[in-house]
C-alpha cells in the first residue's frame, strides 16, 4: 500500500487510539466499576495488554 506522509500519520494515530481504548477497557474501567470477579478481570487485562500493544506495533509501523 502506497500512502503519503499524511496519511501514514493518520493511521499511525487511529490505531494509537485504538491501542488507547483498549488500556482504558482493560486497566481503567474496571477500577471504576469495581472488581467483582479477579478471573474476569485477569481476562480483560491479558486482553487489553496484548490489544494495546499489537495496535501500538501497527501504529509504529506507519509511522516508520
Amino acid at each position: 500500500m502506497n500512502l503519503n506522509t499524511g496519511q501514514k500519520q493518520t493511521m499511525a494515530d487511529f490505531y494509537s487510539n485504538f491501542a488507547l481504548a483498549w488500556i482504558t477497557f482493560g486497566l481503567v474501567s474496571p477500577v471504576f466499576i469495581g472488581i467483582s470477579n479477579f478471573k474476569i478481570f485477569s481476562i480483560k487485562l491479558i486482553t487489553a495488554m496484548i490489544s494495546t500493544v499489537y495496535f501500538l506495533s501497527i501504529a509504529l509501523k506507519y509511522k516508520k
